[in-house]
């Protein structure tokens, strides 16, 4: 069964294509039509997975639950990192049990990075283990939906004229495949790269931030894990 939470963020990629949908400060929102159809947007990483989740499950709408379980009514993408470490989020250390819904997340140590993010949060779609190596690592191809400054490289919903060499990356809601980067013999998640791009980074942990997957308890989206 696939998570609410997807589903909302699922049908708002397909309903903002070719719509306003940016990534930007001030107040997050998605705008709805009368049918539930999203036009507008504007977003940023945590404050998209909140919207969808107040969205697919109207007990959190007031903030409370939220707030009670990670000091904030609209979290932080930290707040959510630490929340998977301190078992608010039932935590995946191993991609073998990852599922669709599952947060990806990444807490910058802590603190800020250069763009004043405390981290980076998404929702996973799907997973795939690969034969191939980063290195010393074996990836797994995640497709995410998020909302970010810049795409996951090209195949991003957020490319606009794709497949045209006037292709135009652009930021807000969408969905891309990253990189998760596996210890080979336990297939742990050891880190990960923003796109596919051999020009993509590992990103390990420890090493200045943290990736982490976990599942939303039930306190949230009112079953037990995904049934």
């Amino acid at each position: 069964m696939i998570p609410k939470h997807l589903l909302v963020l699922q049908d708002w990629v397909e309903q903002l294509r070719g719509k306003p949908n940016l990534f930007g400060p001030g107040v997050a929102y998605v705008h709805l039509t009368e049918d539930g159809k999203a036009f507008q947007a504007n977003t940023r990483c945590s404050s998209v997975v909140t919207l969808a989740l107040k969205r697919a499950y109207p007990a959190l709408a007031d903030g409370k639950v939220l707030k009670k379980l990670f000091g904030r009514s609209s979290p932080y993408a930290a707040d959510y990192g630490e929340g998977i470490e301190d078992g608010k989020l039932e935590q995946k250390p191993f991609l073998t049990g990852v599922e669709p819904g599952d947060m990806f997340s990444v807490d910058y140590d802590g603190g800020f990075n250069h763009l004043g993010f405390t981290g980076h949060s998404a929702i996973i779609e799907h997973t795939v283990r690969t034969g191939d190596f980063f290195g010393i690592y074996r990836i797994w191809l995640a497709t995410v939906i998020d909302s970010s400054a810049s795409s996951h490289g090209p195949g991003d919903s957020r490319y606009k004229a794709q497949g045209s060499k006037d292709a135009v990356e652009s930021g807000g809601l969408g969905r891309g495949i990253i990189r998760l980067l596996a210890e080979p013999s336990t297939d742990a998640l050891m880190g990960y790269t923003w796109s596919v791009r051999d020009s993509s980074p590992a990103m390990v942990n420890g090493r200045g931030q943290i990736a982490r997957i976990g599942t939303f308890p039930s306190s949230i989206t009112g079953v037990s894990a995904h049934g």
